[in-house]
């Protein structure tokens, strides 16, 4: 420094801070990442999930922890209110936290895609989200059995579940109504119901509620 003006500055730095400044780094990026990636896949309100919240289902969550994916596919079957879909946000960010990449798919906003991917004005939307769902390295389904069984919406599950088993693509998913329920009440159809079902009781661990 002359005069107040810097005209040379060097900085030297030995190996390992160098090495632990990368590491730190490298730490941020991931993280920020995995915010995004959770944050841009969760819907808002199960995002601020409480731990603490007396009507949270904290017995559920404690054996859910234990999951891990390599477990394949999970299920949560059970009535309203018992923490689900809280618990599946739960997860997500643990699964964003670890670098996979999620979609998040409500079974009504799937029949919606279903039965709008020829439309004229919304058929590339819905076709879009068909497409990312059947693809996304996990799924997070949520609500299944609240759609409607129409043909195309059955027929589109299917072949997305045929696409995510084949693949080994992880899925995780809620239901109030048990898969072998929706058979025997009849709102799946004979010939593609029994595969659907089938898939689901074959490929995912299933918790009752």
């Amino acid at each position: 420094m002359l005069g107040g003006v810097v005209y040379l500055e060097t900085h030297s730095v030995c190996d390992p801070c160098c090495e632990l400044r990368e590491s730190t780094d490298t730490e941020k990026r991931r993280e920020a990442a995995a915010r995004k990636e959770f944050e841009r896949v969760v819907p808002v309100s199960y995002r601020k999930t409480e731990l603490s919240h007396p009507n949270f289902n904290t017995p559920l969550w404690e054996q859910l922890k234990k999951w891990k994916p390599e477990q394949g596919w999970l299920g949560l079957v059970g009535e309203t209110g018992r923490s689900k879909t809280r618990c599946l946000s739960l997860l997500a960010k643990r699964l964003a936290w670890n670098g996979y990449k999620l979609e998040w798919c409500i079974a009504t906003r799937f029949q919606w895609a279903a039965q709008r991917q020829w439309s004229d004005d919304e058929g590339y939307k819905a076709r879009e989200w068909l497409r990312r769902w059947k693809r996304a390295e996990v799924l997070i389904l949520d609500d299944l059995g609240k759609q409607k069984w129409t043909d195309s919406v059955e027929q589109e599950f299917f072949d997305m579940l045929e696409h995510r088993t084949s693949n080994e693509l992880l899925t995780l998913w809620s239901a109030n109504t048990h898969p072998e329920q929706m058979i025997k009440a009849k709102q799946l159809t004979r010939d593609r119901g029994a595969p659907i079902v089938g898939r689901l009781l074959d490929f995912s661990e299933i918790v009752l509620v």
